[in-house]
């Protein structure tokens, strides 16, 4: 597949792993099977313990997010990769994963690929509310701050009854998780300009693509559940955005 990038900042590095030489290549699983998914919830979900990795329904594009640790929406894949699933089942020697995952896919997917700078969109997320404050769903804790307990920092999602997400939590605003998370939801970068600070109790209530046609009201869509129920903006704007460019990836032979 041909790309162009004309009059774009372009900035390249090669990630073609097979082609380096054994003594600078990333460690790799010991034994590996890669077989492909039968369908079933279209949701990958790992587990990575001493010696083992398992992985079930895994994207071949969540495994090149996984392995380079960039969020899918930053990678520029052929179209297959998103809904072809494996399962996959690895030993594994000590050590970080992702360079283990980046072997597997040289090896067995045959992936390479660069880095490049390409013009995007980029959300500032911002106070809604005119008087800095924050909505009925985001509410400063003050519990947290001198003695924390086993109830915050902790969050986590579920589906409700009439069929929306519901992202429930008490976390500190340091914490990138609900910046994100909430990214990953919209499907490009946050940048925080909301000065935040301190414990905040969490809830945000939402439709997605797959969730909007069982439910039984008209919920809000991500972006307008989090000005309603957050007091918070997301601007869009264009900028430079580095992407993970997929010049080559194969389904690999199963084993």
């Amino acid at each position: 597949m041909r790309k162009s990038v004309a009059g774009v900042l372009f900035v390249a590095t090669t990630l073609h792993l097979s082609a380096q030489s054994s003594t600078s290549q990333p460690a790799g699983f010991d034994a590996v099977s890669i077989k492909p998914s039968k369908p079933r919830l279209g949701l990958a979900t790992t587990r990575s313990v001493p010696g083992r990795f398992v992985a079930s329904e895994m994207g071949v594009l969540e495994l090149i997010a996984r392995a380079f640790e960039v969020p899918g929406y930053r990678i520029i894949a052929p179209g297959w990769t998103k809904d072809t699933r494996f399962d996959i089942e690895a030993t594994r020697p000590p050590g970080p994963l992702a360079p283990m995952l980046q072997r597997l896919l040289a090896d067995r997917f045959m992936f390479s690929g660069h880095r490049e700078q390409r013009e995007g969109t980029v959300y500032r997320l911002t106070m809604a509310n005119r008087d800095g404050k924050p909505g009925p769903s985001l509410r400063q804790m003050n519990e947290c701050v001198n003695l924390p307990n086993q109830a915050c920092g902790s969050y986590g999602t579920e589906l409700s009854d009439h069929g929306t997400v519901v992202l429930t939590g008490r976390l500190q605003w340091s914490d990138p998780f609900l910046v994100r998370f909430i990214s990953d939801g919209v499907g490009a970068p946050i940048r925080d300009e909301t000065g935040l600070r301190g414990w905040f109790a969490i809830r945000l209530e939402w439709a997605t693509t797959l969730t909007a046609a069982s439910a039984a009201l008209a919920p809000p869509s991500l972006a307008d559940a989090v000005k309603e129920q957050l007091g918070l903006k997301l601007e869009g704007a264009r900028e430079p955005v580095e992407y993970l460019v997929v010049d080559r990836v194969e389904k690999p032979a199963p084993n």
